[in-house]
């Protein structure tokens, strides 16, 4: 696995009991490099569930260690803004598989169980996209960890959330309002969206949001949001909600992201800035997709994005 350039900061573990957490600097930089180049000790399983949300069917995969010994810790995932569940697929991987696939069969490999999640009006989950809001996807983060704990298969004292794009950013909200998450891991996390947004749909079609909903063209394809969608950026402010997050928590910037949040990596350390706990910064040498869509990465940056989120995943679960 190729290793790219990173820094890893890590701050504030002297404010909290000595046997709270594990990690620390050395420890999470030594977890990462004794993966690196590893085969995974487990596969995986995967079963499509369905989750009860308020009445609506929000689809996800369940992804289980084949041949650990349960009950297992999980991660719940999260897609970004018009994504689905499996993620972007990584173009330059061996299997091609989505990212959130890809990262589901590691973190099985290590004993780790996920799931993986349709938010409500995205992909097979019932609902229509252009009702999305960050409230209603919050919600639907809080329903997926109310079925966590309907499983017994799962240790429902050890969850950790993990969301790319909007859905680190709803994992950085979902952490900070529900006491059974354990640890956060955020991946390209817009932390301020009154800015972001306008600067990814136009400042026109912002304002044209606020107004009564639009209809904008992505590369993704034509998407029409409601106002609801655009009213509920002045109402979730995920940097005021992590600093009332006191779990580990790991962010993971694109050094070279152009267009989704920007700029990196200063986006990236207002959540380090504005949160009291164990906490790691990672700068990454790839994009806001770290380079999955690029071939000739090989999925090299991606891989190295996952091998850090393990190690602290490990420590932190």
């Amino acid at each position: 696995m190729k290793r790219m350039g990173w820094i890893v900061v890590m701050l504030g573990l002297l404010a909290l009991p000595a046997m709270a957490f594990a990690q620390d600097e050395a420890t999470t930089s030594t977890a990462y490099e004794a993966l690196l180049g590893t085969e995974p000790m487990y596969g995986v399983v995967e079963e499509v569930v369905e989750i009860d949300r308020d009445g609506q069917t929000m689809m996800g995969t369940l992804a289980l260690p084949d041949g650990a010994e349960g009950p297992y810790p999980i991660v719940l995932i999260f897609h970004g803004f018009t994504g689905r569940r499996d993620g972007l697929p990584v173009l330059g991987g061996e299997p091609i598989e989505g990212m959130n696939t890809r990262l589901a069969r590691a973190l099985a490999g290590q004993g780790i169980a996920s799931l993986r999640i349709d938010f409500i009006g995205s992909g097979e989950s019932d609902g229509d996209f252009a009702d999305t809001t960050f409230t209603s996807q919050i919600n639907d983060g809080v329903a997926a960890l109310d079925y966590i704990e309907t499983l017994d298969t799962i240790d429902a004292g050890r969850i950790g959330v993990l969301g790319l794009s909007m859905g680190g950013m709803i994992a950085s909200v979902v952490a900070a309002r529900d006491e059974r998450v354990d640890t956060a891991v955020l991946w390209s996390a817009p932390a301020s969206p009154v800015y972001d947004t306008p600067m990814t749909l136009g400042n026109a079609n912002f304002a044209a949001g606020l107004a009564g909903g639009v209809t904008v063209t992505l590369p993704s394809g034509e998407v029409t949001l409601n106002q609801p969608f655009f009213d509920d950026h002045f109402n979730v402010d995920p940097v005021a909600e992590i600093s009332r997050y006191a779990g580990p928590l790991l962010v993971v910037a694109g050094l070279r992201d152009t267009d989704g949040v920007v700029p990196m990596p200063y986006m990236a350390r207002l959540f380090i800035n504005y949160h009291d706990g164990p906490e790691a910064l990672v700068e990454a040498d790839g994009d806001h997709f770290f380079n999955a869509l690029d071939p000739d990465d090989g999925a090299a940056t991606l891989d190295d994005v996952i091998t850090w989120s393990l190690a602290w995943l490990k420590q932190t679960l």
